[in-house]
């Protein structure tokens, strides 16, 4: 430093040379206090990006294998396993079908025999009471 200049009072050098290291070292602090939560922002954008990346490839890996499991691949996925279910369904509706055909003709049958049977009773009855008639007029 040089000297301060003739009738400078000696108090003005000496706030002078106070500033000069005051100054710099409030614009540090200064500094400081403004970008700290500037870098606490970028640390928890940081670990937030972090975090997403971490999820969009969890979530990639997710579709990746439904996108596996929908597609067919002869037997080992749930789409094969799907198609496999829909035909034997479709099959189990088709013996349903044939078997509700088939009780409908054992229906017609069993009505068939009700009637024959029904037909057998009145020519019995008719047959007994002929026959009762027959020996009352026989035995008089």
């Amino acid at each position: 430093m040089s000297a301060p200049p003739e009738g400078t009072p000696w108090w003005v050098w000496g706030l002078l040379a106070a500033l000069t290291v005051v100054v710099p070292a409030v614009a540090t602090v200064a500094v400081a206090l403004v970008t700290r939560p500037l870098r606490r922002d970028a640390r928890a954008a940081a670990a937030s990006s972090e975090k997403a990346a971490e999820q969009a490839e969890s979530a990639a890996s997710s579709a990746a294998h439904a996108a596996t499991e929908l597609t067919p691949n002869h037997g080992g996925s749930s789409k094969d396993a799907l198609t496999t279910l829909v035909a034997a369904v479709g099959h189990l509706t088709d013996m349903v079908a044939q078997q509700g055909v088939t009780l409908e003709g054992q229906a017609q049958d069993i009505g068939g025999i009700r009637s024959e049977l029904r037909t057998e009773r009145t020519e019995r009855v008719d047959l007994a009471r002929r026959l009762d008639d027959h020996v009352r007029v026989s035995a008089h």
